[in-house]
């Protein structure tokens, strides 16, 4: 269906290996470089108006993060933080929010409406699915199904607007805000499955948990590479994350979880960086309990 984005995600594949082997050979400058490809490419797709190259262009984004977090292990020699990070705030940019794709589905279901809205008997009830009787010697028609209530074209189109004008308020906040307008959708449409709302509405809300995740670990990541910075210039890890942050950037790199630093402390003089993750509970860096650990890798 996408061609353009299968291509895509594999040459990603391919450059995420690239690096690492040039961060192998100790050529962080070349990897550098890889990276900043995957970032394009990853930012290319999220400008596509379709949600599933929207998608895998955060899936790509993700890739390049997780190739700067394997640069302190993988490389033979320390690389020069300071010009690293230098290149990479040239480049960086936190994830696009879905706004375009959101408009897409919001036609798609217009359109699924309008085309199968049984205006001419007067019920307008969705046809979602019947298949012939008798075409594999069995009765496998859907008319037996229990339906939405009998709507008619016009209020299947306000169902839609309503249902996407309170999804897209639900990204002007943070991230409790989208998921608690998402959450009351899905609820909505789990108790009307077979409503139009119903058919659109519960693969749209995974998007946000989705997006806030990668936000985290854009952000996650140039929180590590500065603490690795602070580590090559004074040869111990920060005792707070305050103090292993540059001064010299202006906006502060948040947990978009929720909306305050990631949570950092030494552990037997190592540092741990995570984030508290979509369930907003900070569990002690227990990663399976829902913390998103973010170094070490």
């Amino acid at each position: 269906m996408f061609p353009e984005v299968a291509t895509i995600r594999a040459i990603a594949k391919v450059m995420a290996v690239r690096a690492r082997l040039r961060l192998f050979e100790g050529n962080a400058d070349a990897a550098t470089d890889d990276v900043a490809l995957l970032l394009r490419a990853g930012r290319h797709l999220q400008d596509q108006p379709f949600l599933v190259p929207y998608l895998i262009g955060l899936h790509i984004g993700e890739q390049a993060y997780r190739v700067l977090l394997d640069m302190p292990r993988l490389a033979p020699h320390a690389p020069d933080y300071e010009k690293l990070l230098s290149k990479l705030r040239l480049m960086y940019q936190n994830p696009r929010k879905p706004s375009l794709q959101l408009q897409v589905e919001q036609l798609h279901a217009w359109d699924m409406a309008q085309r199968f809205a049984k205006d001419t008997d007067g019920d307008g009830r969705l046809d979602l699915l019947v298949l012939p009787r008798d075409i594999f010697g069995l009765d496998t028609s859907l008319d037996g199904i229990p339906l939405s209530p009998a709507v008619g074209f016009e209020a299947m189109t306000k169902q839609i607007d309503d249902y996407f004008d309170q999804l897209r308020s639900g990204w002007t906040g943070d991230f409790q805000t989208a998921r608690s307008v998402s959450e009351r959708l899905q609820e909505e449409a789990k108790r009307n499955p077979r409503s139009i709302v119903g058919l659109v509405g519960p693969a749209l809300t995974y998007v946000v948990d989705i997006y806030y995740r990668s936000l985290a670990r854009c952000n996650g990541t140039q929180v590590v590479l500065e603490l690795h910075a602070y580590r090559a210039t004074n040869e111990k890890w920060p005792q707070t994350l305050e103090e292993g942050l540059s001064k010299s950037v202006a906006q502060p790199r948040l947990d978009p979880f929720s909306g305050r630093p990631f949570i950092y402390r030494l552990k037997d003089g190592e540092p741990l960086l995570y984030s508290i993750g979509a369930n907003g509970v900070d569990d002690g860096g227990q990663r399976f309990l829902g913390d998103d650990i973010i170094w070490p890798r």
